[in-house]
């Protein structure tokens, strides 16, 4: 039996990052994006969980080694901004009220 499709309801990344037009010189490309990422599903959390960007469309997106964008999924899985499931999906966590 497969999986069903996952329903995307963020922006495309393109949209989420118009002004992205690479990393900034001399600073971490992981802190970078721990930042720029935090920030934003920080800015999407909606009451209910939502799926959030695959690490491979980051990585892609980016164009940053996948572990890189799985050092950083993991930091904010921490912080408990964001819950993943390994091989499925990742899934931007509910805000509390």
């Amino acid at each position: 039996m497969s999986r069903s499709k996952a329903i995307r309801s963020l922006p495309p990344i393109e949209k989420a990052f118009p002004d992205w037009n690479g990393f900034p010189v001399g600073q971490s490309r992981q802190h970078y994006l721990l930042k720029a990422l935090g920030t934003l599903a920080k800015s999407l959390r909606k009451p209910q969980p939502q799926v959030f960007y695959p690490m491979r469309e980051v990585a892609r997106f980016f164009g940053a080694p996948l572990r890189t964008v799985a050092l950083v999924y993991e930091s904010l899985e921490k912080e408990g901004v964001l819950n993943r499931i390994r091989s499925s999906q990742t899934v931007l966590a509910g805000k509390e009220n």
